[in-house]
């Protein structure tokens, strides 16, 4: 299910979150976004790919919606619709949709990979925080040439905590 985000020019507020575009299912038999691409219609009311939902609660005469894909993964779908002075969509007008589709898809990954950073560097922090004596530090990590991972520590004296715990519990000053 697609759903709209604001802010949409010449939508008000409310149509925005009554509009809903299911990608599978009855639009899916209408149009099938992953396998046949962007659409261009300049008599929507008539044109039974799209849905009449879709086409009766905006209004519209005339659309092109281009998807947001990332290899064959799903994201959205970019929907422009009804130029100035009703003037027809055009195929150099669906190239430039898609295109910007293609920018805004990279725009959102982008987002997304920024908020994973921010989480993963909270995280760090975190550990960097819990840093002391008694813990290891992890200088370098990775996956060698065959795929096995690999990560350096540095080395700790001491006792193993496992081979202390196997005398029985520690007293509590310990």
């Amino acid at each position: 299910q697609m759903v709209a985000k604001a802010p949409g020019h010449g939508v008000t507020a409310e149509q925005i979150l009554r509009l809903r575009y299911f990608v599978d299912g009855e639009a899916r038999s209408r149009w099938n976004f992953r396998k046949n691409g962007p659409l261009l219609s300049n008599k929507a009311k008539a044109d039974t790919r799209l849905l009449t939902d879709l086409v009766g609660e905006l209004g519209l005469q005339s659309l092109m919606v281009a998807p947001m894909t990332r290899g064959t993964e799903f994201q959205g779908l970019l929907l422009v619709a009804d130029r100035e002075n009703r003037v027809p969509f055009t195929e150099e007008d669906l190239n430039l949709l898609l295109a910007m589709a293609a920018q805004a898809t990279v725009a959102v990954e982008n987002m997304t990979l920024h908020s994973q950073l921010k989480r993963v560097n909270a995280q760090l922090q975190e550990f960097d925080r819990l840093k002391s004596e008694f813990v290891a530090r992890v200088t370098d990590f990775g996956t060698l040439d065959g795929g096995q991972p690999f990560m350096v520590m540095e080395h700790l004296e001491g006792e193993d905590l496992g081979q202390v715990l196997e005398d029985g519990p520690m007293p509590v000053q310990e």
